[in-house]
Protein backbone atom coordinates (compact mmCIF):
# COMPACT_ATOMS: atom_id res chain seq x y z
CA UNK A 1 0.00 0.00 0.00
CA UNK A 2 2.85 2.41 0.75
CA UNK A 3 5.26 1.32 -2.01
CA UNK A 4 7.39 4.18 -3.37
CA UNK A 5 7.54 4.45 -7.19
CA UNK A 6 10.26 6.82 -8.37
CA UNK A 7 8.79 9.93 -6.79
CA UNK A 8 11.09 12.94 -6.50
CA UNK A 9 10.67 16.41 -5.02
CA UNK A 10 12.14 19.62 -6.39
CA UNK A 11 12.03 22.86 -4.45
CA UNK A 12 11.26 25.97 -6.48
CA UNK A 13 11.74 29.30 -4.73
CA UNK A 14 11.49 31.81 -7.57
CA UNK A 15 7.85 32.84 -8.00
CA UNK A 16 8.40 35.17 -10.92
CA UNK A 17 6.18 34.27 -13.82
CA UNK A 18 8.83 35.10 -16.43
CA UNK A 19 10.90 32.00 -15.66
CA UNK A 20 10.56 28.76 -17.64
CA UNK A 21 10.01 26.73 -14.48
CA UNK A 22 7.20 28.99 -13.33
CA UNK A 23 5.59 28.71 -16.77
CA UNK A 24 5.64 24.91 -16.49
CA UNK A 25 4.14 25.16 -13.01
CA UNK A 26 1.31 27.48 -14.07
CA UNK A 27 0.50 25.40 -17.14
CA UNK A 28 0.24 22.30 -14.95
CA UNK A 29 -2.13 24.12 -12.55
CA UNK A 30 -4.40 25.09 -15.46
CA UNK A 31 -4.75 21.52 -16.74
CA UNK A 32 -4.95 19.93 -13.30
CA UNK A 33 -8.04 18.45 -11.70
CA UNK A 34 -8.37 20.99 -8.87
CA UNK A 35 -5.96 23.84 -9.56
CA UNK A 36 -7.05 27.41 -8.86
CA UNK A 37 -5.72 30.91 -9.32
CA UNK A 38 -4.32 30.66 -5.78
CA UNK A 39 -2.03 27.79 -6.83
CA UNK A 40 -0.35 29.80 -9.60
CA UNK A 41 3.09 31.25 -8.94
CA UNK A 42 2.41 34.38 -10.96
CA UNK A 43 -0.54 35.10 -8.66
CA UNK A 44 1.58 34.54 -5.55
CA UNK A 45 4.15 36.96 -6.95
CA UNK A 46 1.98 39.87 -5.83
CA UNK A 47 3.36 39.32 -2.33
CA UNK A 48 6.78 40.50 -3.54
CA UNK A 49 9.48 39.70 -0.98
CA UNK A 50 7.07 39.05 1.90
CA UNK A 51 7.60 35.27 1.85
CA UNK A 52 10.94 35.17 0.06
CA UNK A 53 12.77 33.53 2.96
CA UNK A 54 9.98 31.05 3.62
CA UNK A 55 8.99 29.84 0.14
CA UNK A 56 9.27 26.14 -0.36
CA UNK A 57 7.13 25.54 -3.44
CA UNK A 58 7.62 22.02 -4.75
CA UNK A 59 7.35 20.10 -7.96
CA UNK A 60 6.58 16.42 -7.38
CA UNK A 61 7.81 14.12 -10.15
CA UNK A 62 6.83 10.51 -10.78
CA UNK A 63 8.87 8.47 -13.25
CA UNK A 64 10.41 11.71 -14.53
CA UNK A 65 7.17 13.58 -15.31
CA UNK A 66 5.38 16.27 -13.30
CA UNK A 67 2.93 14.47 -11.05
CA UNK A 68 1.89 17.32 -8.79
CA UNK A 69 2.76 20.87 -7.74
CA UNK A 70 2.16 22.47 -4.36
CA UNK A 71 2.63 26.08 -3.24
CA UNK A 72 4.31 25.88 0.15
CA UNK A 73 6.10 27.99 2.69
CA UNK A 74 7.87 26.94 5.90
CA UNK A 75 7.90 29.20 8.94
CA UNK A 76 9.69 29.08 12.29
CA UNK A 77 6.99 29.47 14.93
CA UNK A 78 7.93 29.30 18.63
CA UNK A 79 10.84 27.00 17.94
CA UNK A 80 8.89 24.71 15.60
CA UNK A 81 8.99 24.44 11.80
CA UNK A 82 5.49 24.87 10.33
CA UNK A 83 4.71 24.24 6.65
CA UNK A 84 1.64 25.99 5.22
CA UNK A 85 -0.21 25.54 1.96
CA UNK A 86 -1.61 28.01 1.11
CA UNK A 87 0.72 30.67 2.41
CA UNK A 88 -0.61 33.59 0.35
CA UNK A 89 -3.97 32.50 -1.02
CA UNK A 90 -7.26 30.95 0.05
CA UNK A 91 -6.56 27.39 -1.13
CA UNK A 92 -3.46 25.22 -1.28
CA UNK A 93 -2.36 21.62 -1.04
CA UNK A 94 -1.10 19.47 -3.90
CA UNK A 95 -2.87 19.51 -7.27
CA UNK A 96 -2.92 16.54 -9.68
CA UNK A 97 -3.91 15.87 -13.27
CA UNK A 98 -6.76 13.58 -12.20
CA UNK A 99 -8.35 12.22 -9.00
CA UNK A 100 -6.09 9.81 -7.16
CA UNK A 101 -7.26 6.32 -6.36
CA UNK A 102 -6.77 4.80 -2.91
CA UNK A 103 -3.37 3.23 -3.57
CA UNK A 104 -1.95 6.27 -5.36
CA UNK A 105 -3.17 8.49 -2.51
CA UNK A 106 -1.28 6.35 0.00
CA UNK A 107 1.79 6.45 -2.19
CA UNK A 108 1.94 10.22 -2.64
CA UNK A 109 1.00 11.08 0.96
CA UNK A 110 3.63 8.64 2.23
CA UNK A 111 6.22 10.40 0.10
CA UNK A 112 5.02 13.83 1.27
CA UNK A 113 5.37 12.73 4.88
CA UNK A 114 8.90 11.47 4.20
CA UNK A 115 9.71 14.82 2.63
CA UNK A 116 8.31 16.69 5.64
CA UNK A 117 10.55 14.68 7.96
CA UNK A 118 13.57 15.30 5.69
CA UNK A 119 12.92 19.04 6.01
CA UNK A 120 12.57 18.75 9.80
CA UNK A 121 9.00 20.06 9.63
CA UNK A 122 7.07 19.70 12.88
CA UNK A 123 3.63 20.68 11.59
CA UNK A 124 2.01 20.82 8.14
CA UNK A 125 -1.27 22.62 7.34
CA UNK A 126 -3.31 22.20 4.14
CA UNK A 127 -6.48 24.08 3.24
CA UNK A 128 -7.79 22.29 0.17
CA UNK A 129 -10.05 23.73 -2.57
CA UNK A 130 -13.78 23.31 -2.09
CA UNK A 131 -15.41 20.58 -4.16
CA UNK A 132 -16.76 22.89 -6.88
CA UNK A 133 -13.19 23.74 -7.93
CA UNK A 134 -12.58 20.16 -9.12
CA UNK A 135 -13.17 18.87 -12.63
CA UNK A 136 -13.89 15.46 -11.08
CA UNK A 137 -14.34 15.47 -7.31
CA UNK A 138 -13.25 12.55 -5.15
CA UNK A 139 -12.74 12.44 -1.38
CA UNK A 140 -10.43 9.40 -1.41
CA UNK A 141 -7.34 11.60 -1.03
CA UNK A 142 -8.86 13.26 2.06
CA UNK A 143 -9.65 9.91 3.63
CA UNK A 144 -6.06 8.79 3.15
CA UNK A 145 -4.77 12.05 4.62
CA UNK A 146 -6.59 11.12 7.83
CA UNK A 147 -5.42 7.51 7.66
CA UNK A 148 -1.83 8.75 7.46
CA UNK A 149 -2.09 11.00 10.52
CA UNK A 150 -3.61 14.27 9.29
CA UNK A 151 -6.58 15.63 11.23
CA UNK A 152 -9.37 17.75 9.81
CA UNK A 153 -9.16 20.69 12.20
CA UNK A 154 -11.56 23.14 10.55
CA UNK A 155 -14.58 22.98 8.25
CA UNK A 156 -16.08 26.31 7.28
CA UNK A 157 -18.92 26.85 4.83
CA UNK A 158 -18.49 28.57 1.50
CA UNK A 159 -21.84 29.80 0.18
CA UNK A 160 -22.16 28.89 -3.49
CA UNK A 161 -24.73 29.46 -6.23
CA UNK A 162 -25.11 26.77 -8.88
CA UNK A 163 -25.33 28.30 -12.37
CA UNK A 164 -25.58 25.02 -14.28
CA UNK A 165 -29.25 24.66 -15.27
CA UNK A 166 -28.82 20.90 -15.70
CA UNK A 167 -27.93 20.60 -12.00
CA UNK A 168 -30.88 20.38 -9.61
CA UNK A 169 -29.05 22.69 -7.17
CA UNK A 170 -29.61 25.54 -9.62
CA UNK A 171 -33.27 25.51 -8.54
CA UNK A 172 -32.20 27.30 -5.35
CA UNK A 173 -31.35 30.29 -7.54
CA UNK A 174 -34.14 30.02 -10.12
CA UNK A 175 -36.80 29.74 -7.42
CA UNK A 176 -35.80 33.21 -6.26
CA UNK A 177 -35.22 34.71 -9.69
CA UNK A 178 -38.52 36.59 -9.96
CA UNK A 179 -38.10 38.43 -6.65
CA UNK A 180 -34.43 39.22 -7.40
CA UNK A 181 -35.30 40.54 -10.88
CA UNK A 182 -38.00 42.77 -9.44
CA UNK A 183 -35.65 44.30 -6.85
CA UNK A 184 -32.95 44.84 -9.47
CA UNK A 185 -35.40 46.62 -11.76
CA UNK A 186 -36.50 48.96 -8.96
CA UNK A 187 -32.87 49.79 -8.15
CA UNK A 188 -32.11 50.67 -11.77
CA UNK A 189 -35.27 52.80 -11.96
CA UNK A 190 -34.02 54.69 -8.89
CA UNK A 191 -30.96 55.78 -10.91
CA UNK A 192 -28.31 53.29 -9.84
CA UNK A 193 -25.95 52.31 -12.65
CA UNK A 194 -23.37 49.54 -12.96
CA UNK A 195 -19.91 49.79 -14.49
CA UNK A 196 -18.24 46.45 -15.20
CA UNK A 197 -14.45 46.23 -14.92
CA UNK A 198 -14.61 49.55 -13.13
CA UNK A 199 -11.90 51.81 -11.77
CA UNK A 200 -10.06 50.02 -8.97
CA UNK A 201 -9.63 53.37 -7.19
CA UNK A 202 -13.41 53.88 -7.18
CA UNK A 203 -13.91 50.31 -6.01
CA UNK A 204 -11.42 50.77 -3.20
CA UNK A 205 -13.31 53.78 -1.85
CA UNK A 206 -16.22 51.44 -1.11
CA UNK A 207 -13.90 48.71 0.21
CA UNK A 208 -12.36 51.07 2.75
CA UNK A 209 -15.74 52.38 3.93
CA UNK A 210 -17.05 48.84 4.37
CA UNK A 211 -14.06 47.61 6.36
CA UNK A 212 -13.89 50.80 8.42
CA UNK A 213 -17.45 50.14 9.54
CA UNK A 214 -16.37 46.76 10.93
CA UNK A 215 -13.06 47.99 12.32
CA UNK A 216 -11.01 45.60 10.18
CA UNK A 217 -8.68 45.76 7.20
CA UNK A 218 -9.10 44.16 3.75
CA UNK A 219 -6.91 41.20 2.82
CA UNK A 220 -5.15 43.26 0.15
CA UNK A 221 -3.87 46.81 -0.05
CA UNK A 222 -4.99 49.06 -2.88
CA UNK A 223 -1.59 48.65 -4.55
CA UNK A 224 -1.78 44.86 -4.30
CA UNK A 225 -5.25 44.70 -5.79
CA UNK A 226 -4.22 47.08 -8.58
CA UNK A 227 -1.18 44.87 -9.29
CA UNK A 228 -3.41 41.79 -9.51
CA UNK A 229 -5.85 43.59 -11.78
CA UNK A 230 -3.06 44.76 -14.08
CA UNK A 231 -1.49 41.29 -14.34
CA UNK A 232 -4.77 39.28 -14.36
CA UNK A 233 -7.21 41.63 -16.03
CA UNK A 234 -9.62 38.81 -16.86
CA UNK A 235 -9.28 37.01 -13.53
CA UNK A 236 -9.08 39.78 -10.90
CA UNK A 237 -11.34 42.80 -11.39
CA UNK A 238 -14.25 44.72 -9.89
CA UNK A 239 -17.71 45.96 -10.80
CA UNK A 240 -18.99 49.15 -9.18
CA UNK A 241 -22.50 50.57 -8.72
CA UNK A 242 -22.81 54.35 -8.96
CA UNK A 243 -25.50 56.83 -8.01
CA UNK A 244 -25.14 60.23 -9.63
CA UNK A 245 -21.47 59.49 -10.26
CA UNK A 246 -20.73 58.42 -6.68
CA UNK A 247 -19.53 54.83 -6.07
CA UNK A 248 -21.91 53.23 -3.58
CA UNK A 249 -21.20 49.48 -3.86
CA UNK A 250 -18.66 47.13 -5.38
CA UNK A 251 -17.88 43.47 -5.97
CA UNK A 252 -14.27 42.33 -6.36
CA UNK A 253 -13.94 39.09 -8.34
CA UNK A 254 -11.37 36.34 -8.57
CA UNK A 255 -11.83 33.79 -11.35
CA UNK A 256 -10.54 30.63 -9.68
CA UNK A 257 -10.62 28.44 -12.78
CA UNK A 258 -12.82 27.84 -15.81
CA UNK A 259 -15.65 26.57 -13.61
CA UNK A 260 -15.73 28.97 -10.66
CA UNK A 261 -15.94 32.72 -10.22
CA UNK A 262 -15.79 34.03 -6.67
CA UNK A 263 -16.72 37.35 -5.11
CA UNK A 264 -13.73 37.98 -2.88
CA UNK A 265 -15.10 41.37 -1.80
CA UNK A 266 -18.76 42.34 -1.33
CA UNK A 267 -18.83 45.99 -0.30
CA UNK A 268 -21.17 48.94 -0.02
CA UNK A 269 -21.10 52.43 1.45
CA UNK A 270 -23.02 52.11 4.76
CA UNK A 271 -24.60 55.53 4.25
CA UNK A 272 -25.96 54.56 0.80
CA UNK A 273 -27.07 51.08 1.67
CA UNK A 274 -30.73 51.95 1.17
CA UNK A 275 -30.13 52.29 -2.58
CA UNK A 276 -29.53 48.51 -2.81
CA UNK A 277 -26.53 48.87 -5.10
CA UNK A 278 -24.89 45.68 -3.86
CA UNK A 279 -28.00 43.60 -4.60
CA UNK A 280 -28.05 44.97 -8.14
CA UNK A 281 -24.37 44.12 -8.61
CA UNK A 282 -24.89 40.54 -7.42
CA UNK A 283 -27.92 40.10 -9.66
CA UNK A 284 -25.83 41.27 -12.60
CA UNK A 285 -22.86 39.10 -11.55
CA UNK A 286 -24.92 35.91 -11.44
CA UNK A 287 -26.46 36.57 -14.84
CA UNK A 288 -23.12 37.43 -16.41
CA UNK A 289 -21.30 34.43 -14.92
CA UNK A 290 -24.00 32.13 -16.26
CA UNK A 291 -23.77 33.64 -19.75
CA UNK A 292 -19.99 33.23 -19.73
CA UNK A 293 -20.23 29.51 -18.98
CA UNK A 294 -19.25 29.36 -15.32
CA UNK A 295 -20.89 26.53 -13.40
CA UNK A 296 -20.57 28.05 -9.95
CA UNK A 297 -20.52 31.44 -8.28
CA UNK A 298 -18.76 31.34 -4.90
CA UNK A 299 -19.77 34.00 -2.38
CA UNK A 300 -16.93 32.97 -0.04
CA UNK A 301 -17.16 31.79 3.55
CA UNK A 302 -20.23 32.40 5.71
CA UNK A 303 -18.75 30.89 8.86
CA UNK A 304 -15.54 31.36 10.81
CA UNK A 305 -13.86 28.67 12.90
CA UNK A 306 -16.93 26.46 12.35
CA UNK A 307 -19.44 28.99 13.67
CA UNK A 308 -22.00 30.36 11.25
CA UNK A 309 -22.75 34.06 10.86
CA UNK A 310 -26.53 34.08 10.50
CA UNK A 311 -26.80 37.48 8.80
CA UNK A 312 -24.19 36.48 6.20
CA UNK A 313 -25.94 33.18 5.52
CA UNK A 314 -29.30 34.93 5.23
CA UNK A 315 -28.01 37.50 2.73
CA UNK A 316 -26.32 34.96 0.45
CA UNK A 317 -29.17 32.47 0.62
CA UNK A 318 -31.43 35.22 -0.69
CA UNK A 319 -29.69 34.63 -4.03
CA UNK A 320 -30.01 30.85 -3.86
CA UNK A 321 -26.65 30.01 -2.28
CA UNK A 322 -26.05 26.59 -0.73
CA UNK A 323 -23.16 25.50 1.50
CA UNK A 324 -19.98 23.58 0.74
CA UNK A 325 -17.25 22.79 3.25
CA UNK A 326 -13.79 24.34 3.03
CA UNK A 327 -11.55 21.96 4.96
CA UNK A 328 -8.20 22.37 6.69
CA UNK A 329 -6.01 19.36 7.54
CA UNK A 330 -3.10 19.36 9.98
CA UNK A 331 -0.27 16.87 10.50
CA UNK A 332 2.00 17.06 13.53
CA UNK A 333 5.17 15.07 14.05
Amino acid sequence: MTEKKNIDFERFTSPYFETKKAKEWNEFVDISNEGTLFHRLDFLSYHGDKFRGNEHNIFIYKDGSIYSVMPWAIFDVDGRRVARSPYGGSFGGPVFRKPLNYQDSHEIIGNILDYLVSQEVDECIFTLPISICYRCYSETFRLVLMERGFRCTNRDISSVVCLDKSNLMSREMTSRAHAIDRKARKTREAGVEIVCNASIVDFWQVVEKTFAKHGTKPTHTLNEFQWLNEHFAYRVYADVAYFKGVPLAGVGYFVLNERVRTSFYLCQDPELRHLQGLNLLIHNALEQAGREGFRWFDFGTSSAEMRGRSNIFRFKETFGAVGFFRETYVWRR
